[in-house]
């Protein structure tokens, strides 16, 4: 039997240099945060104790330092729900405050996704946009 070491979909995201969307951040265990501190700070960095069968590192390097800083990480939350993370968590990310979608707006936005937007039935997709 072997024993292999598989990233999960955060992991794989940063792997292959892809960017991350973390919706509703609040959400996301503090424990799951933390782990990305060293990545988030300026050494872009990640250690990968975890893989104890040497799948992606070996028994003396487990830091994977080959990361480049264009990775780009997007947290989302509804409004208010910022005041429930923490300063540290905070001060990784810039923060922008949006209103949601007006009706308008929405046609605009899916006018990109069907031809016939006239027939969507938007109070269905408006909370999707909040």
């Amino acid at each position: 039997m072997e024993i292999e070491f598989k990233p999960g979909l955060i992991l794989s995201a940063i792997i292959n240099r892809k960017s991350i969307i973390l919706k509703d951040i609040p959400q996301v265990k503090t424990i799951v945060l933390e782990r990305f501190n060293e990545l988030f700070s300026g050494k872009h960095n990640l250690t990968l104790e975890e893989d104890i069968p040497d799948t992606l590192t070996t028994k003396e390097k487990k830091k994977l330092i080959y990361f480049n800083k264009d990775t780009r990480v997007i947290a989302t939350c509804k409004p208010g729900d910022e005041y429930k993370l923490s300063e540290a968590v905070l001060s990784r990310f810039a923060s922008i405050a949006i209103n949601p979608y007006n009706e308008d707006e929405i046609k605009v936005v899916l006018s990109g996704y069907t031809k016939e937007v006239k027939d969507i039935e938007l109070f269905d997709l408006a909370p999707n946009f909040n």
